[in-house]
């Protein structure tokens, strides 16, 4: 038995004293941190708001994610649930193992990001709230340790830290390249990443998404090219067809495709891309948003 783990167990019981009167609070909390969650987020940024932004927290939030369930099959350690069954509730309950809360990292990741982004009091105090109510969330449920959710927090905090001082340099430089470069890079990066871990669906949904949002970025700055601007009226309809269209688009696909990884892969592929591009065009056709005059190359040039 380890005494960081079995100190772990006595603040989880004494927070599971609460359940279950905030268990639809805390399970609603911790919506905020999955993939479901991003699922309704990043798009409302991206086709309402900013497009750059979107595209950086899309394809950050998704590298995050797979970095994180690489590091949990590195380090194997077990959720509070399966170490002290006969003291924790697993009020949810996950398969992957426990090391570090990727809810954690990959909230610091996205709300830590657009806090920098902002650069408004109000809104880095609500990013900070939402931060720790997520980790407070994770050890509620019963399926993190306090330890899992501060080493979560220390490698989110170091995939932002390097995302916002190599990124603007990282996008100039793709900015300078060729169509088909971009589209090579769009297309290897996440193949390079699926060699090196791709051993749960979990990893296999980031890297599917960064497959497809990748390449459908590249596609929709070059024939596609549409604004994010517009009166309230129309982003509130852009994003209410975009999100049923893409919502219906997973769920179609989960029912048409067989299970299995490359499946996986490419349902969540087609939803990047659908995302990134397709979804565009059809708000161009359906003139709920305007088309760029100029083409600007790049990936985060234009809102």
């Amino acid at each position: 038995m380890s005494p960081l783990m079995d100190a772990g167990v006595d603040l989880i019981v004494w927070l599971q004293r609460f359940s279950p009167a905030l268990d639809p609070f805390f399970k609603a909390v911790t919506f905020l941190g999955t993939a479901e969650g991003y699922t309704w987020l990043i798009p409302l940024i991206y086709w309402c708001l900013h497009r750059g932004l979107g595209v950086r927290i899309g394809l950050l939030v998704s590298f995050s994610g797979w970095l994180n369930m690489g590091l949990k099959a590195l380090f194997h350690t077990p959720r509070p649930f399966a170490y002290a069954p006969d003291r924790v509730q697993a009020i949810t309950y996950e398969t992957t193992p426990g090391l570090p809360s990727g809810h954690a990292q990959n909230t610091l990741v996205m709300w830590g990001y657009l806090a920098l982004w902002v650069r408004r009091r109000w809104f880095g105090l609500l990013a900070g709230l939402l931060l720790v109510l997520i980790g407070l969330s994770r050890l509620y449920l019963g399926v993190h340790f306090p330890h899992d959710v501060l080493v979560g927090w220390l490698i989110g905090g170091v995939v932002l830290a390097l995302a916002w001082r190599l990124g603007p340099a990282l996008e100039g430089w793709l900015a300078a390249r060729s169509w088909g470069v971009q589209m090579a890079l769009a297309l290897l990066l996440p193949l390079g990443m699926l060699a090196v871990h791709a051993g749960s669906k979990e990893a296999l949904t980031a890297i599917g998404f960064l497959l497809g949002m990748g390449s459908g970025v590249v596609i929709e700055r070059r024939w596609v090219r549409f604004q994010v601007g517009g009166e309230v009226g129309r982003r509130a309809l852009r994003y209410a067809l975009g999100i049923v269209t893409l919502l219906a688009l997973l769920a179609g696909l989960k029912l048409l495709f067989p299970p299995g990884p490359a499946f996986r892969l490419l349902r969540y592929g087609l939803a990047g891309l659908w995302s990134a591009a397709g979804a565009p065009w059809l708000f161009l056709r359906l003139r709920l948003a305007r088309r760029e005059v100029q083409h600007r190359r790049g990936l985060a040039r234009g809102r």
